[in-house]
């Protein structure tokens, strides 16, 4: 199988400050790995490398190759990766719940019969319908990932980068979200989870741990 993410060799420093050093992994296209590790050990970096934004960090230095499907990622077309992370507040920007939604799509110019498609589907499979027109900041912090979340699942990019995106939600909503991102699996999309909690960790085919720097494969073939 090919491999839809390929870091080779990557270090990367803050302020001279060692955060990553040659961290080698290589991520089969259509499969769900996860990413452990304490607080602080570069978990969020490491997903602002492969998306590519740590790069408009000028505190950092970055150097080695990361591979979206065998092409640098710096040419790889900006919906191929979706990125959600921990905080919904830093990610909302609409007052209104359906245009936080449709945003992306409309951006990346859906036709609008496909822009109702995907609203109805996404939002009826993460059991948020009835927030469509309610106002973001009213929401609970589990609601508001959930709506981050049904924005970037809209979009259906091929590589979906989830930072603690559900740390907030109650367990029907984890459910509902493990339920899809197992669809999704198996329509070929690779996905990589950053998570404290292993119930959440339960669907994924590796599980690798971020520590001392370096990033390290603890248990494959781990999904029930």
């Amino acid at each position: 199988m090919s491999n839809a993410i390929e870091i080779k060799n990557l270090c990367l420093y803050y302020n001279d400050r060692a955060i990553l050093e040659d961290v080698n992994c290589a991520i089969e296209m259509g499969s769900i790995v996860g990413i452990t590790g304490l607080s602080g050990a570069g978990k969020t970096s490491l997903i602002r490398a492969i998306n590519g934004n740590i790069k408009n960090d000028a505190n950092v230095k970055v150097n080695g190759d990361i591979l979206l499907f065998g092409n640098c990622a710096e040419n790889t077309p900006s919906r191929t990766v979706a990125t959600v992370y921990q905080d919904p507040d830093t990610q909302i920007v609409f007052p209104n719940v359906l245009d936080e939604i449709t945003f992306g799509m409309e951006n990346y110019c859906f036709t609008r019969d496909e822009m109702d498609v995907n609203l109805k589907l996404i939002t009826a499979n993460l059991g948020i319908v009835h927030l469509l027109e309610r106002n973001p900041n009213n929401l609970s912090g589990g609601e508001k990932q959930l709506v981050v979340l049904a924005a970037i699942l809209c979009i259906q990019s091929k590589i979906l980068l989830l930072d603690e995106c559900i740390s907030q939600v109650d367990e029907k909503g984890r459910r509902r979200v493990k339920q899809i991102l197992l669809a999704l699996k198996e329509q070929g999309i690779t996905i990589v989870m950053i998570e404290h909690n292993y119930d959440n960790l339960e669907i994924v085919d590796e599980m690798y741990e971020l520590k001392n720097t370096n990033l390290k494969l603890i248990r494959s073939g781990v999904k029930k």
